[in-house]
């Protein structure tokens, strides 16, 4: 026999109904992923904290811009930041 109760519902601050749990952004993914204003998921690049003596200037500028995240890693990130 299958349970026919319906979801929990609690009153928001604002008056409404809100479904109950809510999900919770990964705070982790929040710091390092943003989403711009056309919905692009964007991301830091790698290798660019330490050791930057030996690694040649075009290179650090290089890894100094921000990049899309690949199209493999979207769908998660996504889930990760609640979206």
């Amino acid at each position: 026999m299958m349970d026919t109760t319906p979801r929990t519902e609690t009153v928001g601050l604002t008056g409404g109904k809100v479904d109950m749990p809510k999900m919770k952004t990964d705070r982790g993914a929040a710091k390092r992923f943003k989403i711009t204003g056309t919905g692009r998921l964007r991301r830091r690049k790698a290798y660019r904290s330490h050791l930057l003596e030996k690694k040649p200037s075009t290179r650090t500028r290089r890894l100094g811009r921000e990049t899309d995240v690949d199209s493999a890693d979207r769908r998660e990130v996504r889930r990760l930041l609640g979206r």
